[in-house]
């Protein structure tokens, strides 16, 4: 199982006003979708700005997480 959050994502959210953050959400959530696809697992729900996936072994959803966090830096945000 992997869970994800955007780190600040309420500020984030003030920040940008609620079109843009609605926006970067979309973009996170299919980046994650994505992501999650590459190492065969299911994104399960998106929650605000936390994603829900599970795979059929830890080592397949640390591989994810690390390449989602890239994946994320490049959208501005960081997971955690």
């Amino acid at each position: 199982m992997l869970f994800t959050d955007i780190v600040g994502s309420t500020t984030r959210a003030s920040e940008v006003g609620d079109r843009r953050w609605r926006a970067l959400l979309e973009d996170h959530h299919d980046a994650m979708r994505s992501v999650v696809e590459r190492f065969d697992g299911r994104l399960v729900k998106t929650i605000g700005g936390g994603t829900l996936a599970l795979f059929d072994g830890p080592a397949r959803a640390v591989e994810c997480a690390r390449e989602a966090a890239d994946d994320s830096t490049r959208l501005g945000v960081e997971l955690r």
